[in-house]
């Protein structure tokens, strides 16, 4: 029950300075329809994975997908060091997806977290990203300034995940509001479908956002 205010708390407040979804992309739900959401009903989302998600758990027992070595964490800009008030801690993320071809890769799907903050439980903005959290396809990225923070997009059941070192635990996009929840989402629809990504690809780019809450 906490979480749910939480989430709904989050959800209001930071709906109402996130950005804008760039020209073409689909508007940003309503606070009160997210609200609503956030008895986080996960009926459409992949059932959990053969992970536990209580909170008791360690960033050490986290999936393999949060394991993945973090190429550069990206530091951030604090308003006070890392000091913050503890909680229940916030952030907007919007999922931008593009089909590319590069000598390396070739055509390949590319994901990027356009994350470009962090609210302890006071809503208040204790670390900014200004050029967000970057590429995150199969693979994790840290963020720093409250700790040291990772999140990843996993291509094999398309969600995201995440983890936080204080107090240590980890959730996902599927993770339901079962009482032992270290975080939850609220993930609104993309913009459009996935598609086939090579040299015939018509669909991308696409966009998603998400709002989630997570012990801190």
């Amino acid at each position: 029950m906490m979480f749910k205010v939480a989430l709904t708390l989050a959800t209001s407040i930071i709906l109402t300075v996130a950005l804008a979804v760039p020209t073409g992309g689909a508007a940003l739900p309503q606070a009160q329809q997210l609200g609503s959401a956030l008895q986080y009903d996960a009926s459409a989302a992949i059932p959990n994975p053969p992970w536990t998600s209580d909170q008791s758990v360690s960033v050490l027992a986290s999936p393999p997908i949060l394991l993945t070595a973090v190429p550069s964490p990206v530091s951030g800009y604090t308003s006070g060091g890392e000091t913050y008030a503890p909680g229940f801690c916030s952030f907007h993320l919007q999922l931008f997806n593009q089909c590319l071809h590069t000598p390396s890769e070739g055509w390949h799907s590319q994901m990027l977290a356009m994350l470009y903050s962090m609210q302890d439980n006071n809503r208040k903005t204790v670390v900014a990203y200004p050029e967000g959290a970057g590429r995150i396809d199969n693979r994790a990225m840290g963020l720093m300034g409250m700790g040291n923070f990772k999140l990843a997009y996993n291509g094999a059941d398309e969600q995201m995940y995440f983890s936080y070192d204080k107090p240590g635990g980890w959730w996902s996009t599927a993770t339901k509001d079962d009482g032992h929840a270290f975080g939850l989402c609220s993930w609104g629809a993309w913009t459009r479908g996935s598609g086939v990504c090579d040299d015939k690809a018509t669909v991308m780019p696409r966009l998603s956002d998400m709002t989630c809450v997570f012990k801190c």
